[in-house]
C-alpha cells in the first residue's frame, strides 16, 4: 500500500487517531480524525478537497476556516453564508436502498433490516450486529427530531462568509431521513433543497493519499486498522498487531487459496478461507488465521457416503513434513437433514487404531435409527474408544427420538505455520507452500499420483 509507514498495524495505539478502550471504531471518532485531517491542510491542499469531495470551487482570497464537531452553530450564524452543502459519507457512499426504512414503525424496519442484513453477510452473528446496532441509531434519529450533524466546516473568504458544510458520517449507509432532517433543520433549507454529497470513505482515501501528509497518511492508516479499507502488503499484515491482525489477513484468503488450488473461493467463517473442490471424498480447502497460527485443513470423508470410501481407500496416515501440525479424527453425528449433533464428536485416539477400527466396523457406518445410533456408542465404549460420560450424553440425547442419524467417521490433515515465517514468504511463496501441502495430503489420502 503505497509508501506509508503503517508502524499502527504493529501497534494501533500508535496512531494518532487510534482511541484507547474499546470504542476506537465509532463513528464520531472517525468523523474527528477527518476534520482534524481538513484542519491540518494549507490552503491550496483544503481547496482541492472542497473541490473534489464537497464538489464546490472556493475562489483565492484570504482564508478563515472554522470547524465544529458535535456542536451546532447558531442559526444566524448559518443563514450568513449563502453556499450550504450537506456532506454525507461512509464505506458505502450511499443512502439506504431498503423498502421500509421510510417510516417509524420499528417492527417494520426491523424486518427490512434483517432481509438487508442476509444480503450483506452469510454470518449470522454478523448478521444480528448489523441489524442490533443499525436499528437503534435508525429509531434514536426517529425518535428525535432534533438535527445535530457530525461536524461543520465554515469558510470566509476576505472576510466574507462563503460556504458552510454541514457533515454526516455512517458505519453502514446513510439515513436519507436524517440527512433531509439536517438540511432542513441545522442547514436550514426548506424549499430548493440541495440533494446530500455522498462519498465512501474510499473516495476520502484516494484523494488523502494523493495529498501525502502526515495527517492524511495517519488518517489512512486508520481506517486500514479498523478494517475499512485493505492493506495491500501480505507481509506486512502477518506482523499487525493480533487484535487486528485476522481482519487485515482475511483479505488475502482467496488470494492464496487461488495460487494453492483451483476451485470457488468463499469464507466458511469469519477466520477462515474456503476453496471449494471436487474430490471423492474432499470436498473443500480451509485456510484459518488462527490467534496464534495460520492453519490449513483437509477434511477427508466430510458426508457419511464418502468416509465410507475414504476409509476403503486408505490404511494409515504417516506424513513427515516441517509444517505438519496434527490429524484429526473428527467422528460425529448428523442428523439426516444435515445438521450436527452437538456433543457427539468422541475423545481422540490414534489415527491408525481410528482408521483400523472403522475399516473392521465399515458397516456401522449407515444411515441409522436413534437406537441403532445408541447401541453403536455402546460398543465403542464396550471397546475403550469413548468415556462413559459420552456414552451417557448420547443416551440422553437420543433416546426416544426419530430422526434417522448419518454417522461421519471424518479424518482432518493439518498444516501450520508461524506468521513471522508467513511474512518472510510473501503472498506467492506462501501460496505455493500452501499448494504443496495440500498435494502431500491429497497423495497421503490415496487422492493424488505424482
Amino acid at each position: 500500500m503505497s509508501d506509508i509507514n503503517y508502524i499502527g498495524l504493529r501497534d494501533p495505539h500508535l496512531n494518532v487517531f487510534y482511541a484507547y478502550g474499546d470504542k476506537a471504531h465509532l463513528e464520531n471518532n472517525i468523523t474527528k480524525a477527518f476534520v482534524n485531517v481538513l484542519e491540518s491542510l494549507n490552503e491550496n491542499q483544503l481547496k482541492r478537497v472542497v473541490k473534489e469531495l464537497f464538489g464546490f470551487k472556493l475562489n483565492d482570497g484570504k482564508y478563515h476556516v472554522s470547524y465544529f464537531l458535535q456542536k451546532k452553530p447558531n442559526g444566524e450564524f448559518v443563514e450568513k453564508y449563502p453556499n450550504r452543502i450537506m456532506f454525507a459519507f461512509s464505506p458505502t457512499g450511499k443512502s439506504w436502498g431498503i423498502e421500509g426504512l421510510d417510516n417509524k414503525n420499528e417492527h417494520e424496519i426491523r424486518k427490512a433490516l434483517e432481509e438487508e442484513a442476509k444480503k450483506r453477510s452469510q454470518f449470522e452473528e454478523e448478521q444480528k450486529e448489523f441489524v442490533e446496532s443499525t436499528l437503534a441509531e435508525i429509531m434514536h434519529v426517529r425518535e428525535n427530531k432534533g438535527s445535530i450533524p457530525d461536524g461543520w466546516l465554515f469558510v470566509d473568504i476576505d472576510n466574507v462568509p462563503t460556504l458552510v458544510v454541514a457533515m454526516e458520517n455512517k458505519l453502514y449507509d446513510l439515513d436519507p431521513y436524517q440527512l433531509n432532517n439536517h438540511i432542513e433543520k441545522s442547514l436550514l433549507l426548506t424549499e430548493n433543497k440541495p440533494e446530500p454529497v455522498y462519498r465512501k470513505y474510499d473516495d476520502i482515501l484516494v484523494l488523502f493519499k494523493d495529498l501525502d501528509t502526515f495527517l492524511c497518511n495517519q488518517f489512512t492508516e486508520y481506517l486500514a486498522i479498523l478494517n475499512y479499507t485493505p492493506v495491500d502488503d501480505f507481509s506486512m499484515a502477518c506482523l499487525a498487531d493480533e487484535s487486528i491482525r485476522r481482519r487485515l489477513l482475511m483479505n488475502f484468503g482467496k488470494d492464496i487459496l487461488e495460487i494453492a488450488h483451483p476451485g470457488d473461493k468463499d469464507f466458511r467463517n469469519y477466520q477462515t478461507a474456503r476453496c471449494h473442490v471436487n474430490y471423492p471424498y474432499l470436498h473443500e480447502i480451509n485456510l484459518s488465521f488462527k490467534d496464534e497460527k495460520i492453519e490449513l485443513w483437509l477434511s477427508f470423508g466430510p458426508t457419511q457416503q464418502t468416509a465410507k470410501w475414504m476409509l476403503s481407500s486408505i490404511d494409515k496416515i504417516n506424513i513427515n513434513d516441517s509444517h505438519f501440525s496434527h490429524v484429526y479424527q473428527g467422528f460425529h453425528l448428523l442428523y439426516h437433514r444435515g445438521r450436527i449433533i452437538s456433543g457427539s464428536y468422541v475423545d481422540e485416539w490414534d489415527i491408525d487404531e481410528f482408521i483400523n477400527y472403522w475399516k473392521k466396523n465399515i458397516n456401522l457406518v449407515k444411515t441409522s435409527t436413534p437406537e441403532e445410533t445408541i447401541s453403536l456408542y455402546q460398543k465403542m465404549y464396550d471397546d475403550g474408544k469413548i468415556k462413559k460420560e459420552k456414552l451417557d450424553y448420547i443416551k440422553g440425547r437420543l433416546s426416544g427420538k426419530k430422526n434417522q442419524i448419518l454417522i461421519i467417521p471424518e479424518i482432518s490433515i493439518v498444516f501450520a505455520w508461524e506468521y513471522q515465517e508467513a511474512s518472510e514468504l510473501g503472498l506467492e511463496a506462501f501460496g505455493k507452500q500452501i499448494k504443496d501441502k495440500i498435494h502431500i495430503a491429497l497423495k497421503e489420502m490415496k487422492l493424488y499420483k505424482d
